[in-house]
């Protein structure tokens, strides 16, 4: 059946200076003061970890209040509904997938297949 909940770090470096970073996503309602992050470290980034349940998240980067940015290392997006992009996140076993065209050795991943189990 695989894992109902999994441990899950964001990193993120923004492009400008920065006070403050929060997690906003559909996993927290889109709050803005629910899941703020951490840093910046030495290199820059601010990081969080959150209890995610298995299923599909859409989550963004909100930066000093007023901006919202996708994460630039998640490239599966899909459009915000305001003419943006939320950045979206699988975990868990996939139900079904369609069929696939992959062969083995053709060097192409079925991403929604893959399963990452954290040690």
């Amino acid at each position: 059946a695989g894992p109902s909940e999994f441990n899950v770090s964001f990193r993120f470096r923004p492009e400008v200076e920065t006070k403050n970073v929060r997690l906003v996503g559909s996993f927290n309602n889109w709050e803005r003061d629910a899941s703020p992050m951490t840093g910046p470290n030495k290199d820059g980034e601010w990081t969080i970890e959150v209890k995610l349940a298995a299923g599909t998240h859409q989550y963004k980067f909100l930066l000093d209040e007023d901006t919202w940015r996708p994460d630039p290392a998640n490239a599966e997006q899909v459009p915000d509904g305001h003419g943006g992009q939320n950045s979206l996140l699988r975990l868990g076993r996939v139900a079904s997938l369609q069929k696939s065209d992959g062969q083995v050795g053709d060097g192409k991943i079925d991403v929604p297949a893959l399963l990452h189990r954290a040690p």
